[in-house]
């Protein structure tokens, strides 16, 4: 733990320290730390007794490199001139959106939530290239509100009320959206996208695939969404996960497509 931050969250191979502030010559923002351990977990298990040295320190290198590249907007000219850019292109399910999207990747960048890495001794937050010549654990990103659902009863069932999250966010907040999209180039052995597909053969239709061949890989991947902050994650088709995100329609859409340019 930090000497300097206290702990608002443990998970089981990472903490979340904070709040502090960090200042700019534009603005100031409320951040948190991300600081990750030695430990690992393997699926709904939890912490093992084991720890992988060096672990807590490439996690977070690797974030931090993954970030700046996904803000630079070079990084993504030189991946639209990629073999694998073009079979995005190629294989693309959804029309010009996606290009443009693709193409003001190319001059935007992506904006992102980080902040620097935290030097833990100075209690501070560095630019990257100022902390690359020694091992980090820690990364600085910007605050966001967490409002999870309630579970409540409605007619005999259990189900979960997230009118809470919906009115948060207001003018200056950011809120985490409880979804997780994941993205999908085939189906193997013990992939649960196929046991969704062997109990509902239009599941992949209604969520906008048509007919996709389950033996074969894809160029273009298959979006899911998933619930992220309830009893255990669950997929939801576009029309729940619009409702339950407070996202609009073209947000949401931008999500998805993000997902799929990012993977």
């Amino acid at each position: 733990m930090s000497a300097t931050l206290p702990t608002l969250y443990s998970g089981s191979v990472k903490e979340v320290l904070g709040p502090l502030t960090v200042a700019s010559a534009i603005s100031s923002q409320e951040a948190v730390v991300f600081q990750y351990s030695d430990a690992f977990s393997v699926f709904d298990w939890g912490r093992l007794p084991d720890h992988l040295p060096h672990k807590g320190e490439a996690l977070a290198m690797l974030t931090a490199h993954w970030f700046a590249e996904l803000e630079d907007p070079a990084s993504w000219r030189e991946f639209s001139r990629s073999n694998a850019a073009l079979g995005l292109r190629k294989g693309n399910r959804f029309g010009a959106a996606f290009i443009e999207l693709g193409e003001r990747l190319q001059v935007e960048g992506l904006r992102t939530h980080f902040l620097g890495v935290w030097d833990e001794k100075a209690a501070r937050v560095l630019p990257l290239a100022d902390a690359v010549s020694a091992p980090f654990r820690s990364i600085a990103v910007k605050r966001v509100s967490v409002h999870p659902p309630r579970a409540v009863r409605v007619m005999g069932r259990e189900v979960f009320d997230y009118s809470e999250s919906l009115r948060a966010g207001g003018p200056g907040e950011a809120r985490l959206v409880p979804l997780e999209v994941v993205f999908r180039f085939n189906t193997p052995e013990g992939s649960s996208l196929r046991a969704r597909l062997e109990k509902d053969p239009d599941y992949l239709a209604r969520r906008g695939f048509g007919a996709v061949a389950t033996q074969a890989a894809w160029d273009f991947p298959v979006l899911e969404a998933f619930t992220k902050l309830e009893t255990r994650d669950r997929p939801v088709e576009v029309s729940e996960a619009l409702a339950i995100s407070g996202l609009s329609g073209e947000k949401l859409e931008a999500l998805f497509f993000l997902t799929a340019w990012v993977s």
